[in-house]
């Protein structure tokens, strides 16, 4: 609201100056300087123009809030009313400039120096100019500001729902305002939140919840998946009407039609345009639990989430923002659904190397909890070496490296992120098959593959499922897990996944699980727990039902 306040300030003084002038004009015996009806309405419209402002400067900053309207009809036009309200008194006052010529006018006739109204009123307007493109430039695209938390004055730059680590300036819960019983607290907060395109929250626990990972799949976990990928129609559509935003299709039904794309491009275009809905800490809580409750129905006991930060602060969200509704997300997933998350920060190949690396310096300044970070995004065309510093730096602050490689790139894209990133964990990879010396490096180091299948036909990386390489991969003995990369999109959550590529492949028993044992060992998880859960595997495997596994089919 800084430019209302210029634009009162400036108008108050503009005011007051008004009868000095018209003193000196009246002791100058001028005739002009006799009130008249047009006097009278200038004088009028000062008051009037102070009270447009205000009202027109605080529905600017309900636009750029994202305040909730009734209806779309109502939120196409609100924004733009309030704009132009800004815009319209301004024109009306084209009247002062008027007035101050015919004050210097009637000063000169009385033989006087001009008083400094005109002044004042060069400042106004040029007050009211810079003032009313702030509010237009910062509607357009409002700063990525960090939230602070309101229970410290010392508290880092950090939503107020993070548990604060020990040591910290951060407030302890029972502070007031930070306590239970707060308006603020966690335990106020709507944390199981049901929009539409969310599953509803089941009444039983995940381990014998009816649609739970049965006998006929193995436990798994899930490890190349982009959040935003898991956007399913019917929740766009509530969170772009939560947040007053009008998406280019009339409904769900017409925006899941255009998910036929014909390349990688094709898909990231439409990718990033729903994304748009996506703008408080909210929106990510509740695409990250919506995420959670379908993948713990089909058996996901831990997920690693690549999400692209980058995006989302390039068109005004702010980092801290961001990065605390996927943390608030997955603790309530794992409050709710006993399935573990992780947060992988994805740096976007079209980018600059440069830009990545200032996200992680802002990432680790936040202290952020980011279990890793990946190389997503286009891959042909863009090589992985200008993000070798900003890997580099994750890897001495003990943060985990992973990089999409060899989709549709060839298969020296995979000894580029492996020697110049340090992955430690390859993304895709389908391509490697092509050069025998990358295929016995994989073997040896027995490095991860994050395959996605239905994705790869769904892309076109591949023609189709059955000219998959997947079986060839197995054959040849790399360390291949199986995922769903973007689930909403493609039409195959990873259980779903699985389901096709057992149909296709006819694969055994021992290959599922050898897939879902290679989820949790290429996971980032601690080796106590990759081993629990690797056990729960080859209880599967043995014909046995694993813990948390529904005998229900």
């Amino acid at each position: 609201m800084a430019w209302s306040v210029v634009q009162v300030v400036l108008l108050a003084a503009s005011f007051q100056a008004v009868g000095p002038s018209e003193a000196a004009l009246a002791a100058g015996g001028s005739v002009l300087s006799v009130s008249t009806p047009y006097d009278e309405l200038g004088n009028l419209l000062l008051p009037l123009q102070v009270a447009a402002f205000v009202v027109a400067c605080l529905g600017v900053q309900q636009c750029r809030q994202g305040a909730v309207v009734p209806s779309p009809a109502v939120r196409q036009v609100r924004g733009p009313v309030w704009v132009w309200l800004g815009w319209a008194v301004p024109v009306v006052s084209l009247w002062f400039p008027f007035q101050v010529v015919r004050d210097v006018r009637a000063a000169a006739v009385g033989g006087r120096t001009p008083s400094r109204l005109g002044w004042w009123w060069a400042c106004w307007l040029v007050g009211l100019w810079a003032s009313n493109q702030a509010a237009f430039s910062s509607l357009a695209s409002p700063r990525a500001t960090r939230r602070r938390s309101p229970c410290s004055r010392a508290s880092p730059p950090w939503p107020w729902w993070r548990a604060p680590s020990s040591g910290s300036a951060w407030c302890a819960r029972s502070q007031e305002g930070c306590g239970p019983g707060s308006p603020r607290s966690p335990e106020r907060r709507t944390r199981h939140r049901t929009l539409p395109g969310m599953s509803p929250t089941p009444s039983t626990p995940a381990s014998s919840h009816p649609l739970a990972a049965t006998p006929q799949r193995p436990p798994r976990a899930e490890l190349h998946l982009h959040l935003e990928g898991t956007l399913e129609p019917e929740l766009a559509f509530a969170l772009a009407d939560r947040n007053g935003i009008a998406l280019p299709f009339p409904d769900p039904a017409a925006l899941r039609t255009a998910y036929a794309f014909t390349d990688l491009q094709s898909f990231l275009d439409l990718y990033h345009a729903t994304s748009q809905v996506l703008r408080t800490a909210d929106d990510f809580a509740d695409l990250t639990v919506a995420y959670l409750r379908r993948a713990a129905a089909g058996g996901v006991r831990h997920a690693e989430l690549m999400v692209d930060l980058q995006t989302h602060v390039a068109r005004g969200v702010p980092l801290a923002e961001v990065v605390a509704g996927v943390t608030q997300g997955l603790a309530d997933g794992e409050a709710e659904l006993g399935v573990s998350g992780l947060l992988i920060a994805a740096f976007l190949r079209h980018r600059p190397g440069a830009e990545a690396e200032e996200l992680l310096d802002d990432l680790l300044a936040l202290d952020a909890p980011v279990a890793g970070v990946g190389l997503a995004s286009t891959e042909v065309g863009f090589s992985a070496a200008p993000f070798a510093p900003a890997f580099a730096k994750a890897a001495a602050h003990g943060l985990r490296r992973t990089a999409h490689a060899a989709e549709e790139g060839p298969a020296w894209h995979v000894t580029e992120v492996l020697d110049l990133l340090g992955a430690e964990r390859v993304d895709h990879g389908i391509r490697a098959l092509e050069d025998p010396d990358v295929v016995a490096r994989l073997v040896r180091d027995q490095v991860p593959l994050t395959v996605c299948p239905v994705s790869n036909v769904r892309l076109r990386a591949v023609p189709s499922l059955a000219q998959h390489p997947l079986p060839a991969m197995l054959e040849a003995g790399l360390n291949v897990s199986l995922n769903s990369d973007d689930p909403s999109y493609f039409g195959g959550y990873v259980d779903e996944v699985d389901d096709a590529v057992t149909a296709q492949f006819h694969l055994s028993r021992d290959q599922r699980a050898d897939l879902a044992a290679a989820s949790f060992r290429g996971s980032f998880l601690a080796p106590e727990a990759v081993a629990r859960h690797v056990a729960d595997v080859e209880e599967w495997r043995g014909g046995r039902a694993a813990p948390g596994l529904s005998s229900a089919s």
